[in-house]
């Protein structure tokens, strides 16, 4: 949203979980909107194919660049996990970047990945995490997410912001 707008005071009135969020800059805005919470839209976590952040088509035998960039906002220094996740095939198939910086190979379930580092948010420019060449066709999804508090665990149903990438081998 940009500029605050007009609206009734009962647009949200049975959305006791929604928070409004505007862009930095805006004016107009308070701490609610429509009795709602209301705070500027941070971009967090974000992941890029070949310098795309939307789904990508290439043709097989071409390189893919995976990056990962954190834009830390008023979020800087907090205490978060990071995670670069990665699907091929739309199978269970997956992998995780661990601390070292390998991908390595889990089951699925979140319990069995662990984070590539943990600690608080620092704005990272964009940095390259797979530059790889004749990957199979199929389709791959990569994922990089933080979430808080810092503990190693995935919780998706806790506060996470997550940024994803979809790629197609052709």
């Amino acid at each position: 949203m940009g500029n605050v707008p007009s609206i009734g005071s009962d647009v949200f009135k049975y959305d006791d979980y929604a928070t409004i969020y505007y862009l930095p800059g805006t004016t107009g805005w308070g701490w609610t909107f429509g009795e709602r919470p209301a705070m500027p839209w941070w971009d967090g976590p974000q992941i890029s194919a070949n310098n795309i952040r939307e789904d990508v088509s290439l043709n097989r035998g071409d390189t893919l660049r995976i990056s990962v960039a954190m834009d830390a906002g008023n979020h800087l220094g907090v205490p978060v996990d990071w995670w670069i996740l990665a699907r091929a095939n739309n199978s269970s198939v997956y992998f995780y970047l661990n601390n070292s910086g390998q991908w390595t190979q889990f089951d699925g379930s979140f319990s069995n990945c662990h984070p590539a580092y943990q600690g608080g948010l620092i704005n990272l420019p964009a940095t390259d995490v797979l530059n790889a060449a004749g990957l199979q066709s199929g389709s791959y999804t990569f994922w990089f997410a933080v979430d808080y508090p810092m503990d190693g665990i995935l919780n998706l149903g806790g506060y996470i912001l997550v940024d994803s990438v979809n790629i197609i081998m052709q």
